[in-house]
């Protein structure tokens, strides 16, 4: 069977250096019966670090973890030829039907080995036939994951199969007991539930780590399975059975032969009887007929109880990188069981995943060879006469127990033969007996020596020993770092994962040390899984990353580092409010005074490299991590910000600007200065008081980021994008405009406290339109703004996070020119983001004239809300009488001139009116502001 590749999209995102092997030309991808596979070539892995992600609709980034390719319905792995495969299911998570094709996006990140450059990032879109499935049932049984789908009813695939969230769940725990569950419970066990309308199926798809699966014994064979029932509420009585019973299979080796055998398990899937269909082979991913699997001299066996595949161990022969080893047949082998229950009109599917075998051809004399499974190494060791006794064994060619009373993770097994034996031993990963070796990334090595003590006739020992035997798998799981604020210290939860021994814990760029803990305020209070590290507001590790005179938010930067090589494995900062502390005096004399600002833990800062916006300013003084400054309000590329009586002048303290690009994280800084002014000049001395911390984000979050958006309908469903600015609309045509903030936090809401049109981005130009006043449309104005309500939608999952409205463009006329503006428009708002959790009542966190929403939102005061400004892309306006005209001047009839003269003078005539009508009622907005302010 031809497999199929549809075309590969290639953006990158670097230029290459001289003599860097290049991605193209080093990839390929198939697509096979159930599965897309992608291959990197081996030069190309041994030249870069390789790091793989997946890209859902929406262009989001996921990184293809272990536990994400389990969840998911994704593999990775090395072929015979070391190449790395990526292999995709056709119903994996981030799949989905474009013109009657499958696509996904993937992106690979690759990084040169041991050489300095950039770190390369390529999105791979990739396509593959849909054809629709005509069978009622499919079970796939992975490595590392149970995959179920079975067809939906016409009537619910004609409804909104998407919504999974209308789905619940029957299932049946270790105790026997069936209860009831929802679509969270699922997730929250490991798997996930997808519906997919395109293709009439519903999936879920089970880890082998998640606490639904059971391991169970049948006719000698292990199982692993579990049990479901899936009910749609939106139509009464429907249910689809989701269980699975997954057959392992188990691979030996005997005569030069490989025997892969499973249980038949088509009376536990189906207890009321059911009829063996057929029994076929997967190759390397494409399903291979029975007639071809004989040609090829693969024996395929279906019994009663028993699936079988067996093959000469010269069949197919792949080279291995042992050439001591000769060659072996090391091909991706699945067996795929076909059955009819009794009743059932459709054909149910299970695909046992074959695990990967080593074993060698025919030897003249009794040998080792060892698999790799999911728990550990699968030793073989045989033929033995049976005249020989099986004493002891090791598995480090040293150390050797009891054979029949095995400790650390060792499972002794005898297989009869004729006349002989073999020995079989399972050793467990990760046991006291095959302890990980650290390698790389994610990747722990095992290694095993298998050895084997015999007691011969006339009580002769014998000793036989095997190679050393070497695995590496992704299994590492790696310590998180959660920040978050006391009273007067910046903490940090430490979840410490499976390899503490591998890491140490860094505070910036030095290691944490328990005897200068108390010098340095440090504390670190340690528990079974986690330790809590908390830093002192005192302490010269909490750096300064924003300093007015209300307050100062400082920041706390740990990671945990690789022991050997220093590498950053997981880092992460976090940021807390606390009370100033007089590094920041802002004169009356217009002056910003900074005094031993801390900006570095480390002493390798180059200090030297310090400027504010303007690079020509340099500190008058920098010593062991810490900067002053003097310099005026207006210098130094200051940004001036006027609102809500109030003038903010903010400065930037940065070495980034002059900093070697590759220089590591923890030698870039930035703090930022804000001094506040009244508009009459008087400085602003601890007027407000602090902002609740709910409303302060993480450093490692950056700020609460708000956007304005111009939109392209009246749906607010698309947005124009930055390349699509100067926004051209037509006189009296609506704007529609979006207001939101990136939060994930529910107890947020935004509120619009003014908005007005200026033609510059700069908010305080001195000619303005006001479109919102005090949170309301202007209602003198006869073009007055309309809200519009906000729903819940993909892009907008929470409504209190976002405002829309209209405006009339219109209303922009220049009033001095009588014409239409020749700079374009820019739309500001001050934006009133609000608590609701605190108790107390505020003016600004009100909502009386916003649709739905006439009620008081719940605030306190200035520590419940925060006010920011935001500015929009530019609009730009065209005359709708020019475009008129010119298109009547294209007019070819030379015989009609007449009439569209007379035209054009009425419409002018009109517009004129019009014009001065807005004159007036610019003017009279003018001279109302002018009063207020």
């Amino acid at each position: 069977m031809d497999a199929i590749f549809f075309g590969v999209v290639l953006f990158a995102s670097f230029t290459a250096a001289r003599d860097v092997l290049r991605l193209t030309g080093n990839i390929q991808a198939r697509c096979l019966s159930d599965t897309l596979l992608i291959q990197v070539s081996k030069d190309f892995t041994d030249a870069n670090n390789v790091t793989f992600f997946v890209q859902d609709r929406n262009g989001a980034a996921f990184l293809l973890s272990p536990s994400l390719s389990a969840k998911c319905g994704y593999k990775q792995q090395l072929n015979h030829k070391g190449e790395v495969e990526v292999t995709v299911s056709f119903v994996a998570c981030h799949m989905y039907l474009q013109d009657q094709r499958l696509r996904i996006s993937l992106g690979m990140k690759h990084v040169p080995r041991g050489i300095s450059g950039p770190v390369n990032t390529e999105y791979l879109s990739l396509f593959c036939p849909h054809k629709a499935s005509n069978v009622l049932r499919r079970v796939v049984c992975e490595e590392a994951y149970v995959e179920v789908s079975q067809k939906l009813d016409a009537q619910l695939n004609d409804l909104n199969a998407g919504r999974t969230s209308q789905w619940r769940f029957e299932v049946r725990d270790r105790a026997g007991k069936t209860v009831a569950r929802d679509k969270s419970w699922i997730s929250a066990q490991g798997s996930v539930v997808l519906a997919h309308r395109w293709d009439g199926l519903v999936t879920i798809r089970v880890p082998h780590s998640s606490p639904l699966i059971m391991s169970k014994d049948y006719n000698g064979f292990r199982t692993l399975d579990y049990s479901m029932v899936a009910k749609n509420q939106e139509i009464p009585g429907s249910q689809y059975n989701l269980s699975a019973v997954c057959p392992v299979a188990q691979v030996s080796c005997r005569d030069g032969k490989v025997f892969a055998s499973a249980a038949n398990v088509k009376l536990l899937a189906s207890p009321g009887g059911a009829e063996d269909l057929s029994l076929r082979m997967q190759l390397d991913g494409v399903t291979v007929s029975q007639d071809d699997s004989a040609a090829m001299g693969y024996t395929l066996s279906l019994g009663e109880q028993q699936l079988q595949l067996s093959f000469s161990t010269g069949t197919h022969p792949l080279p291995n990188t042992d050439s001591s080893k000769g060659k072996v047949n090391g091909h991706r082998m699945s067996l795929v069981h076909v059955w009819r229950g009794q009743g059932e009109k459709q054909d149910s599917r299970v695909l046992i995943h074959v695990p990967p075998h080593s074993c060698h051809s025919p030897q003249p004399s009794a040998s080792f060879t060892v698999s790799v499974m999911k728990e550990g190494f699968n030793v073989t060791y045989g033929p033995v006469p049976m005249a020989y006794n099986l004493t002891s064994v090791s598995v480090d060619g040293e150390q050797f127990q009891s054979a029949k009373k095995t400790r650390g993770g060792l499972q002794v097994e005898l297989l009869p033969g004729q006349h002989l034996y073999y020995v079989s031993i399972l050793a467990r990963f990760g046991s006291r007996l095959v302890l990980p070796k650290y390698i790389r990334g994610l990747v722990s090595q095992y290694s095993i020596t298998p050895a084997l003590r015999f007691l011969g006739p006339g009580q002769q020992e014998r000793v036989v020993k095997g190679e050393v035997f070497t695995h590496s798998q992704e299994d590492i799981v790696l310590p998180t770092l959660e920040g978050y604020c006391r009273n007067s210290s910046v903490c940090f939860k430490l979840r410490r994962g499976n390899a503490d021994h591998l890491w140490s814990l860094h505070v910036w760029d030095s290691a944490f040390q328990p005897q200068q803990a108390a010098k340095r305020l440090h504390s670190l209070d340690n528990y079974r899984d986690m330790a809590h590290l908390c830093v002192d507001v005192g302490s010269p590790d909490l750096l300064h990353q924003r300093v007015s005179e209300e307050g100062q938010m400082l920041v706390l930067g740990v990671a945990y580092r690789v022991l050997r090589s220093g590498e950053v494995k997981v880092g992460a900062q976090h940021a807390c409010p606390f009370p100033p502390a007089k590094e920041l005096t802002c004169t009356a004399e217009g002056k910003f005074v900074v005094s031993r600002l801390r900006l570095s833990a480390s002493p390798r800062a180059p200090l030297d490299l310090v400027t504010l916006r303007d690079l020509s300013c340099r500190p008058t003084a920098a010593s062991n991590g810490t900067v002053s400054f003097t310099f005026p309000l207006t210098a130094c590329g200051t940004i001036r910000k006027v609102q809500d009586g109030f003038v903010d002048y903010e400065n930037t303290i940065s070495n980034v600007n002059l900093l070697n690009g590759s220089a590591p994280e923890y030698l870039k800084f930035d703090s930022t200065l804000v001094c506040r002014y009244s508009t009459a000049g008087v400085p602003l001395l601890k007027s407000r008081k602090e902002l609740h911390p709910s409303l302060l984000p993480a450093h490692s979050q950056g700020k609460l980021l708000l956007h304005m958006h111009i939109m392209k309908d009246s749906a607010f469903s698309v947005a124009f994008r930055g390349e699509e600015y100067p926004v051209v609309k037509q006189l009296q045509e609506p704007v529609f405009v979006e207001v939101g903030v990136r939060s994930s936090d529910p107890q947020v809401e935004i509120f619009l406290k003014n908005c007005w049109g200026s033609p510059s981005p700069e908010p305080g130009h001195p000619f303005t339109w006001s479109i919102i006043k005090d949170g309301c449309e202007v209602k003198e104005d006869e073009y007055s703004t309309i809200f519009h309500k906000v729903l819940s939608r993909s892009r907008t999952l929470l409504p209190q996070h976002y405002k829309h409205f209209e405006v009339k463009t219109f209303a922009f006329v220049e009033p001095q020119l009588r014409e239409l503006l020749n700079r374009p428009i820019h739309f500001h708002c001050s934006v009133v983001i609000c608590d609701l959790t605190a108790l107390s009542i505020d003016e600004d966190c009100r909502a009386q004239c916003i649709p739905d929403k006439q009620r008081t939102g719940r605030s306190a005061g200035s520590e419940g809300k925060r006010e920011e400004l935001v500015i929009s892309g530019s609009v730009q306006l065209v005359s709708t009488v020019h475009s008129r005209s010119t298109a009547l001047a294209d007019a070819e009839s030379a015989t009609l001139v007449v009439l569209p003269c007379v035209m054009a003078a009425f419409s002018s005539l009109l517009f004129l009116c019009l014009l001065l009508q807005a004159l007036q009622r610019l003017q009279s907005n003018s001279s109302n502001k002018s009063t207020c302010s």
